[in-house]
């Protein structure tokens, strides 16, 4: 059937142009041939055809638009941006360039010098093409969140699944929920920041009426500056302010928004509100310019790398660690750990003073890798500048490892570099153990060095938010009292990401400040548009049972761990939800929180409640055996458990004759865990063994095994160890 004449050409929707009366009706038969071209692979022939028949048929949008695809497909962003910018200045309101200039300006110049015509295909585009909008606002949400603009990245991730199609949606969900459940990103910035309603009347109300159909539309740079219009025609209103700073964020400028909300909360008369306002703010001023320690490189040249690697494993402070088994790129041939002391030979005697701490990584190539640019052995040294720095190359410079030339080494590229905030410096550490510390020496110590830390050094660090006081001097100073409830918030976010439950209502006594004060939340609640402090603050308790499944469910993404107690045990507790959400995996996690407590007893107590309700559950075999092994991994932690070598010979007397592979994968563990297995698992292993290769019952092991998803947890001493908040 012939196309309608009157229809709208499909290349220039927005326009109101019908296919009769618009010039990419001319090249209708060459845009075929192109077509075909391009589904054989053609590229080059095709761009080719595009340049000679533009010559031709000059400003045509079909040609435009296609020649612009193929450019930004091939790599050449910048050559697309000027293709179609000569376009849209003959066609400005045509919807397909408009979306494809967004897209080929973010690939070429980032999303910071490209807002403006992301912005247009928001506003202009989306209408006649939602999936190339919403490619284009994922696209951005990746920019973002290289850039660290956390809260900009989730909520561009948001516009691409609002805008998507519906074959689209639940991929952009689950990439929604991976951002959510993200453990790299502050938990108070996995979260979403509804706007909040603003009172007022006349031109401001009309203006803030205004912003928020702007924010509705992605263009958050436009409705903060709505917002902040309004906000000049409302003196002392907190909301406003608010939206001021929060559309900043999502629009990706941290200093202004961060200057934004430490306005509304001096604002805000609601204590609690205002404190969760100065958390974001210090969150995002973290990593501004200049608030960061940053990671430095330098390259070596190894004159014999057989005989550094021979030097190094001799040395007391170069610490070779074990092979990465599923490295993501090209593996280095030996990768050491640069110690400020030596390592001690045995754990005996070891406290948080004496162990070593890391101060560097050394990764040796045989080879440079592939596309280094240079070839011949090289060696790379990665850690932070500073102390470390200076400690780790003079280590260096004492074994005399020659440095390569300045053409080789890293440049100072700002948006390639990785930093962690100085203010927290104080609470990042890492350490190197001798073999023979068990996982529960590790965790005590590490509890300890966080007392430590929390107590002595985090009190007394000078912080912005306090206008360069520290906490102990900011203590009892009422105009300080809403940024140090703010910086509580920001400490409790690192103490968090390094499996750090901190209390905070114990430190806001301490620092003078009021207790979170619970609230009850409505029943007509929409809990999923609170923010995650914000449901810190409800009252899990006078939650119906559909509010707080809703919550857990949200709270369980996003995994806060004090939030994540509270709400588990208030679900467990309730009879009325027996059936209704998995108690199995909630025993399991609440078990997994208290030994990230190092709260050992309860971790065991948690252990035996599932158990208990697996023993009455379907498929009790399966779910049972999971909590025996469970109940294995954490007793390893502590290899003199006197409970454990009971437990090892119960396990082997009733799973090794039922389950074959079994006792092979125990003994495994337990290698690797250096415990000595009892006689009589020895014994009966070798009986395994001796079945013919082919026979079922003889079975063989992978590695990590097939039993539990635990098992990995069982093998996780001989993995180094990153210290919490590092």
């Amino acid at each position: 059937m012939a196309a309608d004449a009157y229809a709208p050409c499909p290349y220039c929707l927005g326009t109101g142009r019908k296919r009769k009366f618009c010039r990419c009706t001319a090249v209708e038969a060459d845009m075929a041939a192109i077509g075909k071209l391009r589904e054989r692979g053609q590229t080059a022939k095709a761009l080719e055809k595009l340049a000679d028949l533009d010559e031709k048929h000059p400003h045509t949008p079909a040609v435009a638009s296609t020649r612009a695809t193929l450019l930004v497909n091939d790599g050449q962003p910048g050559r697309a941006v000027e293709i179609l910018e000569a376009g849209l200045a003959e066609d400005p309101t045509n919807a397909l360039m408009l979306a494809l200039h967004a897209s080929a300006s973010l690939a070429a110049r980032g999303f910071a010098a490209s807002r403006q015509p992301i912005w247009r295909a928001f506003r202009k585009s989306v209408q006649f093409y939602p999936d190339l909008v919403s490619g284009m606002a994922a696209a951005a949400a990746n920019d973002l969140y290289n850039r660290r603009r956390y809260p900009a990245a989730r909520e561009h991730l948001a516009c691409a699944l609002r805008f998507a199609t519906q074959e689209r949606k639940q991929n952009l969900f689950m990439r929604l929920m991976e951002f959510d459940g993200n453990a790299e990103i502050p938990y108070p910035l996995r979260s979403v920041h509804p706007l909040k309603d603003v009172q007022g009347e006349g031109e401001a109300a009309e203006n803030a009426a205004k912003a928020r159909r702007i924010a509705e539309s992605g263009c958050y740079g436009a409705a903060a500056d709505r917002y902040a219009a309004a906000a000049s025609d409302l003196p002392g209103n907190a909301a406003v302010r608010a939206n001021v700073g929060y559309c900043r964020a999502f629009d990706g400028d941290h200093k202004a928004a961060s200057g934004a909300l430490r306005k509304a909360a001096e604002a805000e008369s609601n204590f609690e509100l205002a404190a969760e306002h100065e958390a974001i703010a210090q969150l995002l001023a973290l990593t501004e310019e200049g608030g960061t320690v940053d990671l430095k490189e330098r390259v070596y040249i190894p004159e014999n790398v057989a005989r550094l690697l021979s030097d190094l494993d001799d040395h007391p402070r170069f610490h070779r660690l074990p092979a990465d088994p599923d490295p993501d790129d090209v593996p280095p041939d030996a990768v050491y750990e640069l110690l400020d002391r030596p390592l001690p030979e045995s754990s005996e005697g070891l406290t948080a003073d004496n162990v070593p701490n890391v101060v560097g990584e050394l990764s040796i190539f045989a080879q440079a890798p592939e596309g280094a640019g240079v070839e011949g052995p090289r060696a790379a040294l990665s850690t932070f500048e500073g102390e470390e720095w200076e400690a780790a190359t003079a280590l260096l410079d004492e074994i005399a490892l020659p440095i390569a030339p300045d053409g080789e080494q890293p440049t100072d590229d700002e948006d390639g570099r990785y930093g962690l905030p100085r203010e927290m410096w104080g609470l990042r550490w890492r350490w190197a153990f001798p073999n023979g510390v068990s996982l529960r020496r590790r965790r005590e110590l590490e509890s300890e060095e966080w007392n430590r830390r929390i107590t002595e050094t985090w009190p007394e660090t000078p912080l912005e938010a306090l206008g360069g006081k520290t906490p102990n001097e900011a203590k009892g100073d009422e105009t300080l009292a809403k940024p140090l409830a703010g910086a509580l918030y920001v400490l409790d976010a690192v103490c968090d990401r390094g499996r750090y439950e901190l209390d905070l209502n114990a430190l806001r006594e301490q620092f003078g400040l009021p207790q979170i004060e619970l609230v009850e939340a409505p029943a007509d609640a929409v809990l999923n548009s609170y923010s995650i402090l914000q449901l810190q603050r409800a009252d899990l308790a006078k939650l119906d049972d559909r509010q707080l499944l809703t919550a857990l469910n949200r709270i369980l993404l996003v995994h806060p761990s004090r939030l994540l107690r509270a709400a588990l045990t208030e679900a467990l507790g309730r009879e009325s939800l027996k059936g209704q959400f998995d108690r199995q995996r909630a025993y399991h996690t609440l078990g997994e929180l208290a030994r990230d407590r190092y709260d050992y007893a309860e971790a065991f107590e948690w252990l035996e409640k599932g158990r208990d309700e697996a023993q009455q559950g379907e498929n009790a075999f399966e779910a049972v055996f999971r909590w025996e092994t469970r109940e294995l991994a954490l007793r390893l932690e502590t290899p003199d458990d006197p409970a454990l070598m009971p437990l090892i010979e119960r396990l082997d007397r009733y799973y090794g004759p039922k389950l074959p592979q079994f006792r092979p994968y125990l003994l495994q563990i337990l290698a690797a865990h250096e415990v000595t297995p009892p006689r009589s698992l020895g014994s009966a292993a070798a009986s395994d063994a001796s079945a013919e290769p082919g026979d079922p019952d003889g079975g063989t092991t992978s590695p990590g095994g097939v039993w539990t998803p635990d098992a990995a947890a069982a093998g996780g001493a001989s993995k180094k160890l990153w210290v919490p908040g590092s």
